[in-house]
């Protein structure tokens, strides 16, 4: 072997172990086609708390009553929801590897510090696992990784959307749900006045504080009735009430009376103090135990009305050109 060979020898030698070192596997890597949460049975789970990359979290509970929002002062949740999430994650088989090297988990937005879900998973051992969703390969197809390893695998029929971090997606939403063939007279109170409006025997809505040659204009009330027919929180607050809803003085007070076969009967709902970055009310309808956060779409024609939105304003006369 001639001198050049043997360094060129040597050179490839050091390539070769430069290699090994790049891509040699950090820490455990399961083999092929296992579960990736081998010893974890959903059953054994207690709690999920689910970080997204905004800083939001969620966390799921499982109580005797089954699973609840812990964060949202344990409000039931939808309970195919957690169970399919489970399902989904006890499901993710090791089959499809995609990188074993630290250096891609930033790129995958899979790293401990950058990662589009995180999974804190609670079991009643009093184990906590941690789980990284990041980046989509596809549309049903999303980057997994456990904590403490650095291999990365696909997983099918897993989407950062299963592990949502916004309360909504885990409860039924709805929070005020008064048939509008039920109510029979409304009464908002707000910082512009009181305004009362009453059903007739044929069905119409009428205005009570109209004056001779005023006309009422039914939309601004209209849109009021369809909110107050299926009002949707954005999340629970919880059942105890807090100085800073400032329900003791809200911004506004609606009254509904309704009537059905059970008899007549009488609700509140309280829009209190308002979210200055998000724009959201808190709400209180006296027919639930819980406090809540309500859109501003759904909270500002109530606690905005005044007289002049429930008048038709008569059109201008054009003045006849001067001569």
């Amino acid at each position: 072997m001639t001198r050049l060979q043997k360094i060129l020898a040597g050179l490839l030698a050091v390539q070769i172990a430069l290699a090994v070192l790049v891509f040699w596997p950090h820490g455990r890597v399961q083999a092929a086609g296992e579960p990736l949460l081998s010893d974890l049975k959903s059953e054994s789970v207690t709690a999920v708390t689910l970080t997204d990359d905004q800083g939001n979290t969620v966390k799921l509970a499982r109580q005797d009553s089954g699973w609840v929002l812990a964060s949202g002062g344990d409000y039931p949740v939808t309970a195919a929801s957690v169970t399919g999430l489970l399902a989904e994650l006890t499901a993710v088989k090791t089959d499809r590897l995609v990188t074993q090297t630290p250096g891609s988990l930033n790129r995958l937005q899979i790293a401990d510090d950058n990662f589009v879900r995180r999974l804190d998973i609670s079991t009643d051992d009093g184990r906590t696992l941690t789980v990284y969703l990041g980046s989509t390969a596809n549309f049903r197809a999303t980057h997994v990784r456990l904590a403490g390893q650095d291999a990365v695998y696909l997983a099918d029929d897993l989407t950062t959307r299963d592990a949502s971090a916004t309360p909504g997606d885990w409860i039924d939403s709805t929070y005020v749900n008064v048939p509008a063939g039920d109510m029979t007279a409304v009464t908002v109170q707000n910082q512009n006045g009181a305004f009362t409006f009453n059903k007739s025997a044929t069905g119409e809505w009428t205005y009570a504080d109209l004056a001779e040659g005023e006309t009422y204009n039914p939309a601004r009330f209209n849109t009021i009735l369809s909110r107050l027919s299926n009002l949707t929180m954005i999340a629970p607050l919880g059942t105890t009430a807090e100085a800073s809803y400032q329900l003791d003085a809200p911004l506004a007070t609606v009254t509904v009376m309704t009537q059905d076969d059970s008899g007549e009967q009488s609700n509140t709902l309280l829009i209190g103090a308002q979210d200055a970055n998000s724009g959201n009310y808190v709400a209180k309808w006296s027919g639930s135990e819980y406090y809540v956060n309500v859109n501003s779409f759904s909270a500002n024609d109530i606690v905005t009305l005044t007289r002049d939105d429930l008048l038709t304003t008569a059109a201008t006369a054009t003045p006849a050109p001067a001569p």
